[in-house]
C-alpha cells in the first residue's frame, strides 16, 4: 500500500487554522461493520444522570442485518455500581428484512471500546462478545425470542422511524476512572466498534460430546451464587424486563481457580485441542497454515520444480524447463545422428 499525506497552505489573512498531523499509526486490519463516535463525553458523563442513554446510528453487517448500540453513560437506571459505563446491542428493521432468517442465531455480536494509543503494541482495547440464540427470551414480549423480526417483537423508534428490539448487553463495562487512565479518550472523544458476524460455519468443526459434562482433574468451577457481587458487573441485562425473568437465560462470568498440575500432555486432553499443524503434515518442505481448525498445505516452488497434491507429495516441472529439456534432448539426438551419417560416409570412400 502506498500512503500520502497532502497539506495545502490558504490564505493567511482568511485562515482561522491549520493542518498538523498528530501520532500517526498505520495498521492493516479488517474493518469494523460499525464505527460509533461519542463527541465530547467528558461533558456528556457531567450532564447525565444513571438511565440516560445515547443510541448509535443504525449500522448494516454484510448479511444485510441492520443493528447498533446503546450506551448508558453512567450506567442503567437498575445498577448498583455508579460510575461505570453500560453498553448494550440491539438489532433495527431494514430494507433487507424481508429475505433475511429468522430469528437470526449463532450470530457473535461484538462490542469494543477503542483504546486510542499511538503505539498499536500498547493497546489494550475493551471487548465484550456475545452470540445469539434462541434459548434468548423475555417475559416483556411474551417469551419470544429476542432476535426475532424487530417489527414483530420490537418497538417504533421515531428516531429512525424504524422498529428496535430489546437491548442486551452489560450495565458495568468500563469505569470511568478507567477511561481516563488509559487512552480510551483523546480530543475528548470514545471510539466504539461494533460487529456482527455469522458462525454458523463453526457447528460443522464441533465436535460431539456425551450428554454428562466431565470436569478435568485440577480445574475448579468456583459456585457462582458466591461471587454474586462480582458476577452482577459482567451480567447481560434485558431493557424493560423483569428481574425475575433474568436469571436463567443471562450469559454470566465464572471465575475459575485453576491448580498447577504439570505440562499439558498429562491430562490426555483430546486431540481437536491441538494445532493441526503440529506436526506439520506437509512433506517436501511445505507450509501448514492453520485455516478454521484444519492444515492446508503452501507448497514450495522453485525455478524448476514445483511440488502439487494435498500434502505437497507430487513433484512438477515448470512447462518452460520441460520444453528445454525435450528439446535439448532432441538437438543431441539430431546431432548425434548426423555426426554417425557422416563418419559412416567416410568409412565407405
Amino acid at each position: 500500500f502506498r500512503y500520502l499525506f497532502q497539506g495545502t497552505k490558504g490564505d493567511p489573512q482568511n485562515s482561522n487554522g491549520g493542518i498538523y498531523l498528530d501520532d500517526v499509526t498505520l495498521t492493516e486490519t479488517p474493518c469494523p461493520a460499525g464505527v460509533w463516535t461519542v463527541r465530547n463525553i467528558s461533558q456528556v458523563l457531567q450532564n447525565t444522570v444513571p438511565g440516560q442513554r445515547l443510541r448509535s446510528p443504525r449500522f448494516y453487517n454484510s448479511e444485510g442485518y441492520g443493528f447498533g448500540l446503546t450506551l448508558y453513560p453512567n450506567g442503567r437506571l437498575n445498577s448498583s455500581s455508579p460510575g461505570y459505563l453500560g453498553l448494550t446491542f440491539h438489532l433495527y428493521s431494514g430494507e433487507n428484512d424481508a429475505i433475511l432468517e429468522w430469528p437470526v442465531e449463532n450470530r457473535q455480536a461484538i462490542m469494543t471500546i477503542l483504546d486510542q494509543e499511538p503505539d498499536a503494541r500498547n493497546r489494550m482495547s475493551s471487548s465484550m462478545v456475545f452470540t445469539t440464540s434462541r434459548s434468548h427470551t423475555s417475559s416483556a414480549i411474551n417469551g419470544s425470542v429476542i432476535w426475532d423480526r424487530p417489527s414483530i417483537v420490537g418497538t417504533h423508534d421515531e428516531d429512525c422511524d424504524c422498529f428496535r428490539s430489546i437491548d442486551w448487553g452489560w450495565s458495568n463495562v468500563i469505569s470511568h476512572q478507567m477511561l481516563k487512565r488509559k487512552s480510551f479518550l483523546k480530543n475528548d472523544d470514545l471510539i466504539l466498534f461494533v460487529d456482527f458476524e455469522d458462525i454458523t460455519y463453526l457447528n460443522q468443526t464441533e465436535v460431539p460430546t456425551q450428554g454428562t459434562r466431565l470436569t478435568p482433574q485440577g480445574l475448579v468451577l468456583q459456585d457462582q451464587e458466591q461471587q454474586a457481587s462480582e458476577e452482577y458487573s459482567g451480567k447481560v441485562l434485558l431493557e424493560n424486563a423483569p428481574p425475575g425473568s433474568l436469571e436463567q437465560r443471562q450469559p454470566g462470568r465464572q471465575k475459575r481457580s485453576v491448580e498447577n498440575t504439570g505440562p499439558l500432555e498429562d491430562h490426555n486432553w483430546p486431540q481437536y485441542f491441538r494445532d493441526p499443524c503440529d506436526p506439520n503434515p506437509c512433506q517436501n518442505e511445505g507450509i501448514c497454515v492453520n485455516v478454521k481448525g484444519m492444515a492446508s498445505c503452501r507448497c514450495v516452488s522453485s525455478h524448476a520444480f514445483f511440488y502439487t497434491g494435498e500434502r505437497c507429495q507430487a513433484m512438477q516441472v515448470h512447462g518452460s524447463v520441460l520444453g528445454l529439456l525435450i528439446g535439448g534432448t532432441a538437438g543431441v539426438i539430431f546431432l548425434t545422428f548426423t555426426i554417425t551419417s557422416m563418419l559412416s560416409q567416410k568409412a565407405r570412400q
